[in-house]
């Protein structure tokens, strides 16, 4: 059949073409149903005047939505409107189980649930959706939350080195070697395990005549004022008042009589 015949024919005609979607979309209709999922900018569809781009230098104007490559390059978020949000969130509600009462404090929060499992996601206008930073996982927990006896504990905060913090005791332990985040998050878990067991692995070196201390202690029975004085210099460090303490301390047991100072007024 010849074109000219064909394009005759009504129902097949294509020189005619409808109105815009936007122009006759209803101010109640479904968002969700119009933009269901992710997709790129088409201005025919969004009832929106939207613009971005260079502002022209002669007509002072943004260019619109119509042909605009600029809107068609970046990611949008059309799809997670308010409403479809809810949508989403009613639909996975009865997956959903009620948060536990007991668990109302960060006591214990942090009891029953010690380890804490750090990540970051990215978003990005790029050729790739992947970031290499996003890989980096982070695991954080409390010594105390581990069953450690005396010997375990203190070999355990020495292989941590500088990934245990003293005052508070957490642990934390960073993993960025492995290209993805689930494989860094294995490594994690493998970190933790090896060095759990090998803290309470009490190698032959480690058996010896005598304990190495990290601090300064006495017998229960010889503990008094000038012990605690001392105990306070050797463990804590030196510092004016501690010196000042430890030497009065000294002087009263050896019945010395108390310094005195007094001011002496110097002429220049």
């Amino acid at each position: 059949m010849p074109f000219e015949q064909y394009n005759k024919k009504p129902w097949l005609s294509f020189d005619k073409a409808g109105p815009p979607r936007h122009s006759v979309m209803k101010p109640d209709q479904d968002w969700g149903s119009v933009w269901p999922a992710a997709q790129t900018f088409h201005p025919a569809i969004v009832p929106l005047p939207l613009r971005q781009g260079v502002t022209q230098v002669k007509k002072q104007v943004i260019p619109s939505k119509y042909a605009n490559a600029e809107l068609m390059k970046v990611p949008n978020f059309l799809h997670l409107t308010p409403p479809v949000i809810k949508k989403h969130c009613d639909a996975i509600k009865k997956f959903c189980t009620p948060w536990p009462d007991n668990l109302d404090t960060q006591d214990q929060i942090d009891k029953h649930f010690p380890l804490q499992v750090i990540t970051s996601s990215y978003l990005n206008s790029s050729s790739s959706i992947r970031d290499k930073r996003s890989r980096i996982v982070v695991i954080r927990f409390n010594i105390d939350s581990l069953q450690l006896d005396k010997h375990a504990r203190d070999k355990f905060i020495r292989l941590l080195g500088d990934r245990f913090e003293l005052e508070s005791g957490l642990v934390t332990l960073t993993t960025d070697r492995c290209p993805y985040r689930g494989q860094n998050l294995d490594y994690s878990s493998y970190l933790v395990t090896a060095l759990y067991f090998e803290a309470w692995r009490t190698a032959a070196w480690e058996q010896k005549d005598h304990v190495d201390i990290e601090e300064y202690s006495v017998p229960e029975g010889e503990q008094g004022e000038f012990i605690r004085t001392l105990k306070t210099i050797l463990n804590k460090g030196e510092d004016e008042a501690s010196l000042r303490e430890y030497k009065e301390v000294t002087r009263t047991m050896l019945d010395l009589p108390p310094q005195e100072f007094k001011p002496e007024l110097v002429n220049n």
